[in-house]
């Protein structure tokens, strides 16, 4: 499929004050709000002693990522451009406990390297695409605005930054949403650095794409 098929929502360029809300192993989490919703933005930072080969790899694989996302059920990756503009296009359903009715995002993420700075952005907003319209018998989430960046610390080490501010949609109270979403941070890092530790995973093919740089390096860095 081409890219012009996918309608994008806008990915939101102001940023949520923050407030710190807890650490837990070395990770930091903060909530933030936008003027204009009712769903909390989250953040999480945390130093990981792992090169970054192995946590990109860790964070873009669907297989791995099923791990830490929490409740990630089906996927499919159904629109790339490695060639050109360095995105891909996600559909994810998220299982929910009964009664609540599952949830699937449409989404987008935009890939950049900013080479000074040894970084990897991962910027993630929801797309609308025809092939994949809402589901009857589900809720389509939206994401308002997500982000992850990977900078290299060093060989053996990189600083990860996640954000997400993602609105599940239907009848759930958003004070709810929020309630649920404030240990989101130190969860998924506590799931991430699980997953890092098993072993020395295949790098990604996208990694040697974006930091070919850095793949020597990552091999031997575990």
């Amino acid at each position: 499929a081409s890219d012009f098929l996918l309608s994008p929502m806008a990915h939101r360029p102001d940023s949520p004050d923050w407030e710190r809300i807890g650490e837990d192993d070395g990770c930091t989490a903060y909530c933030g709000t936008y003027p204009d919703l009712p769903i909390l933005a989250m953040k999480g930072e945390c130093l990981l002693e792992f090169p970054v080969a192995q946590v990109f790899t860790v964070l873009h694989s669907p297989d791995l990522k099923s791990r830490w996302v929490d409740r990630m059920g089906k996927w499919e990756l159904f629109e790339t451009d490695y060639a050109v503009n360095m995105s891909e296009s996600l559909w994810v359903e998220i299982d929910m406990p009964w009664p609540v009715w599952n949830r699937d995002f449409l989404t987008k993420t935009n890939f950049s390297v900013d080479d000074q700075q040894q970084s990897i952005i991962c910027m993630i907003s929801s797309v609308e695409h025809p092939d994949y319209p809402p589901k009857e018998d589900m809720v389509r989430g939206t994401v308002h605005s997500a982000h992850i960046v990977l900078k290299v610390v060093d060989p053996h080490s990189t600083w990860v930054s996640v954000q997400t501010c993602s609105d599940p949609g239907g009848m759930i109270p958003p004070m709810v949403v929020n309630m649920v979403q404030r240990s989101w941070a130190t969860n998924t890092f506590r799931k991430i650095k699980e997953i890092l530790k098993e072993r020395q995973w295949p790098v990604d093919p996208l990694f040697n794409k974006l930091m070919p740089q850095n793949t020597g390096v990552a091999a031997d860095g575990i």
